[in-house]
């Protein structure tokens, strides 16, 4: 048979099961607790993080308003409750806001936003969650914060040092060591705070501090390419991933040993709770890789859809060529135990598969309004019992897990 016959067989094939399998789940097919409607926002939203109980989550979205005759941007942050959609605070600064973090305890909200008069100055505003008050301004942007809420880690991006200060009042308690390069995974972890990225250098740098001693517990800086992510692991061999020449390597952080490595064309990977799966969104599809056993294949047998090839129109032309792969995949995310991923698309649809298996498990979408229904960051609840979705719509969707795999079900034995 021909190539072109073959790649015919296999789109008929494909559009027959698309036929067949039921259409995805929206808000209006779900029981009403099963949905709620977080937010809506004017222009789409960014920074999703949740509280440790999953009761609250922080966002930030920028929107627009008309001033006078001109239209001028602000930043908005707001903590949301989870159960009853109610906005517990909402802040709004006249310039940008990001990186907003919500403590574990969902006191106190905190988002990076330009300081002072210098030209690129950057900053962090802490809020009171129960007043709406500003407690203070600090000097360097938000990272993250200690799992008692007790503490706020900031980093300053020009010279890389990190400052631990009291969460309540803003005094710093400690300086830490600099962190030159930059700084991609940031966070507490028990008692360590632990940082990857690059030295400045392109080599990948790790350090891990004791949070009481402000003392180095681990300090490597000679990783072949930026770390990116990083997982405690069960045998705490500290792990992390990072890229190196169109590679995703997992590395050991301890030995400077990288153990497996991925290619890593597409969406940026998602890592289990547990450090052992790695997840790399490529075209249509998902592979799941763990320390043993087969890779687990999730989503559509195409091969990655490509772009028109368009001429070349002179020095400096920027038009996709033949290894452009168009991100159908928009986001990935493990649950909390690592027994399902979410994935959601550029059309607006998401999907919960169990990451044993490979099994479709649920399908939903988010309503559609306006031209671009994409479904740009999502985020699971602690507990696992629920997530949120966020549309550039501006739409956030809080999404009973139960309930959604109940009534796919139920469509699935009707056949709708």
């Amino acid at each position: 048979m021909k190539p072109t016959c073959v790649r015919l067989a296999v789109l008929i094939a494909t559009a027959a099961a698309v036929c067949a399998e039921p259409a995805p789940l929206g808000p209006a097919d779900l029981p009403e607790a099963a949905t709620k409607v977080v937010g809506t926002q004017r222009e789409g939203v960014a920074d999703l993080a949740f509280a440790a109980d999953g009761r609250a989550i922080v966002f930030l979205s920028r929107e627009s308003r008309r001033l006078n005759a001109a239209r001028a941007a602000s930043g908005v942050l707001r903590v949301v409750d989870t159960a009853t959609g109610r906005i517990r605070l909402e802040a709004t600064i006249e310039d940008n806001l990001y990186s907003a973090s919500l403590s574990p305890d969902a006191g106190r909200a905190a988002a990076g936003c330009p300081v002072g008069d210098k030209t690129g100055a950057s900053g962090a505003t802490v809020w009171d969650v129960a007043s709406g008050k500003v407690l203070y301004t600090a000097e360097a942007p938000p990272a993250c914060w200690s799992s008692d809420s007790k503490t706020l880690v900031v980093r300053h991006r020009d010279t890389g040092e990190v400052l631990l200060l009291d969460a309540a009042t803003g005094k710093v308690l400690k300086r830490l060591p600099c962190f030159r390069g930059q700084a991609f995974d940031m966070r507490c972890v028990g008692k360590k705070l632990v940082a990857l990225g690059h030295n400045g250098q392109l080599k990948g740098e790790a350090r891990l501090w004791d949070l009481e001693s402000g003392a180095v517990l681990l300090e490597r800086s000679d990783f072949e390419g930026p770390l990116m992510r990083y997982a405690a692991t069960a045998d705490d061999s500290e792990r992390g991933w990072g890229y190196t020449g169109g590679l995703v390597r997992l590395w050991n952080l301890k030995s400077m040993k990288y153990t497996r490595e991925y290619d890593s064309s597409g969406r940026a990977p998602a890592w289990s709770p547990d450090g052992d799966a790695i997840a790399i969104a490529w075209g249509d599809s998902v592979t799941i890789h763990r320390s043993s056993g087969d890779p687990v294949k999730i989503g559509g047998d195409l091969p990655p859809l490509r772009p028109p090839v368009r001429p070349k129109r002179g020095h400096g032309d920027t038009e996709p060529d033949a290894t452009t792969v168009i991100p159908l995949i928009t986001h990935t995310e493990f649950s909390p135990d690592g027994g399902e991923i979410l994935v959601c698309g550029r059309d607006g649809t998401g999907s919960l598969w169990s990451t044993t298996t490979g099994v479709l498990e649920a399908r939903f979408a988010s309503p559609r309004r306006g031209t671009d229904p994409e479904i740009m960051d999502a985020r699971w609840a602690p507990d696992g019992r629920s997530f949120v979705t966020a549309a550039a719509t501006g739409d956030l969707l809080r999404w009973d897990r139960d309930a959604l795999l109940e009534a796919w079900k139920g469509r699935a034995k009707d056949g709708k």
